[in-house]
C-alpha cells in the first residue's frame, strides 16, 4: 500500500498461450484479499495496458479470469475488454472466459 509500503499484489503482461502463431499478450492481476475493492487492480492494469499500447505497440491484449470471479469480470469490462470465448484452462480444469481489448484509437 502506498502509505505503508506493504505488498498489495501483482500485475503485468505475459505471452498469451492460446494464439501460438501470433505474438499476443495477456493481462493478469492478483490483489491480496485485504486490498480488494480499493481500486488497486484497475490502477495496476491501466499501467500494464499503457505499457502494452505505448512501449510494445500491441494492437490487442487478451485477458481471462476464473469463471466464478465476477469482480475480475467487472474489472475487465471497466477497462474496455469484451468477451471473446471460453477456453479450457488446465490448472483449474475449467472453462474460463477470455476477453480481448483492442488498442484505443489515437
Amino acid at each position: 500500500m502506498r502509505s505503508s509500503g506493504g505488498f498489495v499484489g501483482c500485475c503485468g503482461l505475459r505471452p498469451w498461450v492460446y494464439t501460438p502463431y501470433e505474438a499476443n499478450f495477456e493481462l493478469g492481476f492478483h490483489i491480496v484479499k485485504r486490498c480488494w475493492g480499493q481500486g488497486f487492480a484497475i490502477e495496476a492494469a491501466e499501467g500494464a495496458l499503457d505499457l502494452g499500447w505505448r512501449e510494445l505497440r500491441l494492437s490487442k491484449i487478451y485477458a481471462g479470469h476464473h469463471p466464478d470471479n465476477h469482480a475480475s469480470r467487472h474489472i475487465l469490462e471497466t477497462l474496455g475488454f469484451t468477451f471473446l470465448e471460453t477456453v479450457f484452462y488446465e490448472p483449474t480444469g475449467l472453462m474460463h472466459p477470455s476477453y480481448v481489448c483492442n488498442r484505443p484509437s489515437a
